[in-house]
């Protein structure tokens, strides 16, 4: 189905139904989001199909009857505009609070499974030189609560591992992602 027919059936149901009801249908079908959404939340551990479907439903219902309200109220124009400006909005704070992940995927990954046994009694992390083996070897450094130190495998510096990690920089657990 096209978007003119689409368009075309929705026009009918204002016709046939009032402009009132699919006003009350737009509250409704909201309404249904919401919940969808809620349950959605409180299983996130174990999202069950049905779950998810019931959403997908949900948001196709909302995105109707806000199509219809937008031909109600003849404001298509206005709303595009304010989706264009409220989204240049959002672009522009993002630019300004966004950072770029300090790890990959992978390195993430690792790191995690590195610390996982000892996670809430890791203080810092940062990736060093190994100035012993030379000034390419790097390695990563774990420091604990109690100033107990350990050194993951040393690697060259040409293996691109923990690009984005600055030298002596002490990297908590939250800077890091993990």
């Amino acid at each position: 189905m096209d978007y003119e027919e689409l368009r075309e059936i929705l026009k009918k149901a204002i016709a046939v139904y009032g402009k009132d009801a699919q006003q009350d249908m737009v509250i409704e079908e909201v309404s249904e989001l919401i919940k969808a959404i809620c349950k959605i939340k409180r299983n996130k551990n174990n999202i069950a199909p049905e779950l998810k479907e019931n959403l997908y439903e949900e948001i196709a219902d909302v995105l109707i009857t806000l199509e219809q309200l937008i031909m109600i109220y003849d404001c298509d124009d206005v709303v595009e505009e304010y989706i264009e400006k409220k989204a240049r909005r959002l672009k522009e704070r993002l630019e300004q609070e966004y950072k770029e992940p300090i790890l990959t995927e992978s390195e993430r990954k690792y790191l995690s499974a590195v610390i996982k046994p000892f996670q809430e009694y890791v203080m810092s992390i940062e990736k060093c030189h190994d100035y012993l083996k030379g000034t390419n070897k790097i390695y990563i450094q774990i420091t604990l609560a109690d100033d107990t130190v350990n050194n993951l495998p040393i690697f060259d510096a040409c293996d691109m591992k923990f690009q984005n990690m600055q030298f002596d920089m002490r990297y908590t657990t939250i800077d890091l992602g993990i």
